[in-house]
């Protein structure tokens, strides 16, 4: 347990490895069980302004549970979602739909390099088993 500035209201408290302050994780679910409610009733107009006006939560939260990815709204993505494989920007997983295509199985296009991969030579991984001391 290490004292720790809330990633939210910037309050110091002692973090167990969420990163915020009890305060706000209460006030984060709550409001986060308002948007899912609002998005889930209507599903085609649940846009970034009208989940605020609708649902009565702030930007700021908004964003942060966007950025969480604990929300996806229509037209805006979580800032800082990357490829895991490539780093190009992604808003559905961490695999852009490329990657994802490469890796899934029977595709054509999984044995050839991602565009936007980086070319590096990686050694196949090799399990080995250690041998017995024997004294």
């Amino acid at each position: 347990m290490a004292l720790n500035k809330c990633q939210f209201c910037e309050k110091l408290f002692n973090d167990m490895g969420t990163g915020i302050c009890v305060d706000c994780m209460k006030k984060l679910d709550e409001e986060f069980i308002k948007v899912r409610r609002y998005i889930y009733q209507n599903p085609d107009g649940a846009d970034f302004a009208s989940v605020i006006e609708n649902t009565g939560i702030s930007e700021r939260e908004l964003n942060y549970l966007i950025d969480r990815g604990r929300i996806q709204i229509q037209g805006r993505i979580a800032k800082g979602t990357k490829c895991i494989i490539c780093g190009a920007e992604t808003s559905e997983s961490s695999l852009c739909p490329q990657c994802k295509a490469a890796l899934s199985p029977g595709s054509e296009s999984a044995n050839k390099a991602h565009p936007g991969s980086k070319d590096r030579k990686t050694k196949p991984l090799q399990h080995t088993r250690r041998k017995a001391e024997t004294n």
